[in-house]
């Protein structure tokens, strides 16, 4: 078995406790592990593309009449990335967003003068961001983004890589895409103390290590 979080392989993963995280399998109980090298908490049942893209249909993020409220809520952390990139040499350059959506980061790196490319798994929101100028690709993995020559200065992966098959692999690849010494952005949570509790809290109340699990663990496939 792999683990999601770092890529390395465990012949036996210690089981994590009987827990299932609802929404993201469509209601189907997990099974979930510890990574005996990472310490992450990893699922063993992972989506579909087919399943990941029909789940992001149906989110705030890939329903483009909910978008607006989702991309002002982020536009201060949007603003606050550009400017870094700009203070940090980026004026004029390229950045790469994965997960892109409807575009809420891209439009406004687009109007700090950056050059917008985008990868997402829903083909409504690709479709959309070819509609608004900004070069998108339709990739449920960074590492099928192949053919493309050019270099990036920056990448970026907000709220997104606790939903890789293998986020080694996908860091690997962004490595590879960036220019040399330039920037990968990443903005993440890490919930892992919530998962070690509720596996604590659940010797005690099942019902309640279940509750804090599925708080903690959200839709995502990792928690690393």
């Amino acid at each position: 078995m792999t683990c999601t979080a770092c890529g390395s392989i465990t012949q036996n993963p210690k089981p994590v406790a009987p827990f299932s995280s609802g929404g993201t399998l469509s209601a189907r109980d997990q099974s979930w592990f510890w990574c005996g090298l990472c310490g992450s908490c990893f699922s063993g049942n992972a989506r579909t593309v087919k399943e990941d893209v029909a789940y992001h249909q149906r989110r705030e993020w890939g329903l483009l009449e909910r978008f607006p409220g989702n991309e002002a809520h982020h536009r201060r952390m949007y603003k606050h990335i550009c400017s870094g990139l700009l203070s940090r040499g980026l004026e004029g350059g390229s950045v790469l967003d994965v997960g892109a959506s409807f575009g809420g980061f891209l439009t406004e790196a687009q109007s700090a003068g950056l050059k917008p490319w985008a990868i997402d798994i829903n083909p409504n929101c690709v479709d959309y961001l070819n509609s608004r100028g900004i070069r998108a690709f339709n990739h449920s993995s960074l590492t099928d983004f192949t053919g493309v020559e050019e270099e990036f200065g920056a990448i970026t992966m907000l709220d997104v890589q606790y939903y890789f098959r293998n986020q080694r692999a996908e860091l690997e690849k962004a490595r590879d895409l960036l220019k040399r010494n330039k920037w990968l952005v990443i903005r993440t949570s890490n919930t892992l103390w919530a998962v070690r509790l509720a596996t604590i809290l659940s010797k005690l109340s099942s019902s309640f290590g279940q509750k804090l699990f599925r708080r903690a663990v959200v839709d995502h496939g990792f928690v690393y």
